[in-house]
């Protein structure tokens, strides 16, 4: 069971910066809607910016390389256009991946089952390199 302040020393660093005034109205808002027995809203804020940042970059890629290939032809511009979805798709693909097989792996390792985690993560490996293979040779059939 996670236990509440058990987060890397870094990591409570950034939270300081995060802090709201103890007893304001947002503080207790934020506390009574975000707040449980295992995290903070500070330790939820801090989980959830580096997801927010690889958000942010990824919208961003996405529109340099509109404005890039804007300066060629039109044709170039829809080509982008199209792919960038299917792009989008692929990534979330890969992004469950990722969260399913880490919440698989924290609950053995929850329960101190390390064979049982080690067999997992290798599924999990397996998997990504098997979906990764399909998604290379769908693309070279198109």
């Amino acid at each position: 069971m996670h236990k509440k302040g058990n987060i890397g020393v870094f990591q409570m660093k950034k939270l300081q910066h995060i802090r709201l005034r103890e007893g304001s109205k947002a503080d207790q808002f934020l506390s009574g809607q975000l707040t449980s027995k295992y995290f903070s809203y500070q330790e939820i804020f801090a989980m959830l910016m580096p997801l927010i940042f690889d958000q942010f970059f990824i919208s961003v890629i996405a529109l340099l390389t509109t404005a890039m290939i804007s300066s060629s032809s039109q044709e170039s511009v829809s080509a982008v256009s199209l792919v960038s979805p299917l792009y989008m798709m692929i990534y979330a693909v890969y992004s469950a991946i990722s969260s399913a097989g880490t919440v698989i792996i924290a609950q053995y390792k929850e329960h101190g089952d390390e064979e049982k985690m080690k067999k997992a993560a290798g599924q999990i490996v397996m998997f990504t390199f098997a979906t990764a293979v399909v998604e290379l040779s769908c693309r070279c059939l198109l």
